[in-house]
């Protein structure tokens, strides 16, 4: 086999790999995936920016991270709920009981919404790829100030939550679910959701090079 036959080669597997890692990153919200509770009104919904969407998830985790190491603690109250998430109470018991055992949480979706027209507060209902009806969502809205206010849904089901806003910005989805291994790490930005298969598929490319120029060298 040739030196450019070998390059090739392992430039497709490599390939190959990185196409297996983009694969995995969450879906670009659309102006369709959130619908208003009123007449009139212009939804823009956009992507944010790159360089921003680290930063935002840094700000939103806090809080979230308490409360996840909180219910592992089995600390887990309606005080400390009640004092950081600015939705009814009724809306928070609902989300705690939700909760599972030993939770991780995982971003699902960051969007910045932009709602022309709109009378706050009001209702929003957003379309979430994986979201399931028994969830325990909440959602970190990013204020203009840089300040993080946390939001619990008034209504989960499969693919969809409700939430109740005030303003507009960027909005991060989060879901807690339970597993068999305790986490109270929580993902950065697209990683969590593929990095494990970008590993693999790193290595395996690793290896059929060395394969790859094993048989270069019998030629």
């Amino acid at each position: 086999m040739t030196a450019k036959r070998l390059l090739a080669a392992i430039s497709g597997v490599i390939l190959a790999a990185s196409m297996v890692s983009a694969a995995f990153a969450y879906e670009s919200p659309s102006d369709s995936s959130v619908t208003v509770d009123q007449e009139g009104v212009t939804v823009t919904v956009s992507t944010v920016e790159e360089e921003k969407q680290e930063e935002n998830q840094v700000a939103a985790e806090e809080v979230i991270q308490q409360i996840v190491r909180k219910k592992i603690d089995n600390e887990l109250d309606m005080d400390y709920l009640i004092e950081n998430i600015n939705s009814s109470e009724e809306a928070i018991k609902d989300f705690m009981d939700r909760v599972p055992e030993n939770p991780s949480a995982e971003l699902m979706m960051q969007m910045d919404l932009k709602l022309d027209g709109a009378e706050f507060p009001c209702d929003v209902t957003m379309n979430v790829s994986g979201i399931k009806a028994d969830d325990a969502v909440i959602v970190a809205h990013i204020l203009d100030n840089g300040e993080v206010e946390y939001l619990v849904p008034k209504d989960v089901s499969n693919g969809n939550i409700t939430v109740e806003i005030t303003s507009c910005s960027p909005f991060l989805v989060y879901t807690l679910t339970g597993g068999e291994d305790v986490s109270t790490t929580l993902p950065q930005t697209g990683e969590a959701n593929y990095a494990p298969l970008a590993v693999v598929a790193f290595v395996a490319a690793c290896a059929a090079a060395v394969v790859v120029a094993k048989h270069a060298i019998k030629d």
